[in-house]
């Protein structure tokens, strides 16, 4: 489980265009609009991506500039570890 914890963002473009093929081949000629719903998770998956693995740099951002932290490696205050694995099933469910 730690793995999975530490590394999900490193996952996220191949869940994108897993879950992309799914959604074209299966939900997309039964109902638009649905398709239309689901698509938004693997865009959100490569916001991830994008977000702490290429180019990053977001936790340091989020910890330098929008929390006022000194220390811009302290992976206490906001990090990928803690916030985001726990927000995907609730993002998922909305």
């Amino acid at each position: 489980m730690k793995w999975i914890i530490k590394s999900w963002p490193i996952s996220t473009p191949f869940l994108a265009v897993y879950l992309t093929i799914l959604l074209v081949l299966f939900v997309m000629k039964q109902n638009f609009a649905l398709f239309l719903i689901w698509i938004q998770t693997p865009v959100y998956f490569l916001h991830q991506f994008e977000e702490y693995i290429l180019p990053g740099g977001f936790i340091t951002f989020f910890n330098t500039k929008v929390l006022g932290s000194g220390i811009c490696h302290d992976l206490r205050i906001q990090s990928s570890e803690t916030t985001n694995f726990k927000m995907i099933p609730g993002i998922i469910i909305l």
